[in-house]
């Protein structure tokens, strides 16, 4: 019974880990995102104030897409979760398919290069794969290692997809501006035109 408890409540211990450290990371991404925009809007960003909902809210359909884009390595991590090491050019190969899959549908790339580079992936394992086998290489990594790996790519994919994303609303903003603006400002409960 006891060790039931101890399991218990270290799934506890590790969802609110996973909880903490997830909105950190919602909020640092939410923070990238709205800080580059205003960056590019030319407005100091010191004088907005952004409610936390609202910063991390920005980020929650590019997280559940980004789980998506690289569903194909968290198969990979369940499906060997009882070993300790995996294969190295097999896991490469599933890290660059999530990072190729998310350039493609993030419209950062266009259809001729995100083509060329799924061809050009293909054909750069088979000849890693090919020269491996040839010389009796080994080619495994730890578990962990890996987890570390894929978490820091999308993390890395994450910042560099808010940032151009929030160029581009920007640039959309400038494009549709008018020149008949309207500032209203609050001064002492008073609406000063």
């Amino acid at each position: 019974m006891s060790q039931e408890k101890e399991i218990k409540k270290n799934w506890i211990f590790d969802f609110a880990s996973i909880l903490a450290v997830g909105g950190i990371v919602l909020y640092s991404l939410g923070w990238t995102y709205w800080s580059k925009y205003y960056k590019d809007l030319k407005i100091d960003f010191t004088f907005i104030d952004l409610q936390t909902d609202k910063i991390i809210a920005t980020t929650w359909l590019f997280v559940i897409s980004m789980l998506s884009f690289f569903v194909l390595a968290f198969t990979h991590i369940l499906e060997n979760k009882h070993k300790s090491t995996i294969d190295a050019i097999g896991t490469a190969f599933v890290i660059a398919s999530g990072i190729i899959i998310f350039l493609g549908s993030s419209s950062i790339i266009n259809i001729r290069w995100f083509v060329g580079s799924v061809i050009f992936s293909f054909f750069l394992l088979f000849i890693i794969r090919w020269f491996c086998n040839k010389l009796n290489l080994q080619t495994e990594m730890s578990l962990n290692l890996f987890n570390y790996i894929l978490f820091f790519v999308i993390y890395f994919c994450s910042i560099f997809y808010f940032n151009n994303l929030a160029k581009k609303d920007a640039n959309t903003f400038i494009k549709s501006y008018k020149d008949n603006i309207e500032l209203t400002l609050n001064k002492d409960n008073q609406i000063v035109n």
